[in-house]
């Protein structure tokens, strides 16, 4: 399983990244701190999972993955 990491801060990071690791079959191909990158890599990269930390930036996260998920069906 293919993943992506959206966060902004480096603790939601180091959670993630310890739960994937622990986690044999998925393999974390990009970590984003910034949002303006994730939609062209999405729809360039096939993605299984996308952990996202939407504690802060809240309605932006959330439009994201409101295009991520348009990009996938």
């Amino acid at each position: 399983m293919k993943a992506i990491i959206i966060a902004d801060d480096v603790l939601s990071f180091r959670k993630v990244i310890k739960s994937i690791d622990a986690e044999a079959t998925i393999e974390l191909l990009k970590a984003f701190t910034s949002l303006n990158t994730v939609e062209s890599y999405v729809s360039s990269n096939k993605i299984d999972v996308i952990f996202v930390d939407i504690t802060s930036g809240k309605e932006e996260k959330l439009n994201l993955i409101q295009k991520i998920r348009k990009l996938a069906q």
